[in-house]
């Protein structure tokens, strides 16, 4: 893999997942993408490529759907944000890739779960709702791995059986 596809496949998987949050799901795909991300790409690159989706959805989000502009959405935006990149950080932890997913997701609810507490929004943490998200999330894993396979065969992605470390590498 030349050194440009390592930014090329992040680019892939952060557009791929913000088309997603933005079109098929209207729940971005945060734990999919960080485990994606970060089972792929070095911990750096998964965090930028997790960092700009965010960056991303949060410029759609003000610019598009009118968030309000107040302390609450700003403190829930950033909230969302560290989750993410929680997200990724525990993903690169675990080689076993349907942990690190479930993982992933576990630390980007309970990060938010944890900004509920102090900040208010319990109620967002329904079984119902959470059973939504996850549900959103696996079916974006489930596009954006069918869109690594084809990058793969593209030459513009690591080989499915790649390590991060050994994607670094070539």
């Amino acid at each position: 893999m030349k050194k440009t596809d390592l930014l090329l496949w992040p680019a892939i998987l952060a557009t791929g997942g913000f088309i997603l949050g933005l079109v098929l799901l209207c729940i971005a795909p945060f734990a999919a993408v960080a485990t994606l991300a970060a089972r792929t790409t070095p911990v750096r690159v998964a965090l930028a490529t997790v960092g700009v989706m965010w960056l991303g959805s949060q410029v759609a989000g003000f610019a598009f759907y009118h968030y309000p502009h107040q302390p609450s959405t700003y403190a829930l935006g950033l909230a969302i944000g560290v989750a993410a990149l929680g997200a990724a950080l525990v993903a690169a932890r675990i080689r076993i890739l349907p942990l690190a997913f479930l993982a992933a997701f576990a630390v980007f609810e309970g990060v938010q779960f944890a900004f509920a507490l102090v900040f208010g929004g319990r109620e967002t943490f329904t079984l119902a709702i959470v059973g939504e998200i996850l549900e959103g999330n696996v079916l974006g894993f489930a596009i954006l791995w069918t869109l690594r396979l084809i990058a793969s065969a593209a030459g513009v992605a690591p080989f499915s059986g790649s390590s991060p470390r050994a994607a670094a590498k070539r």
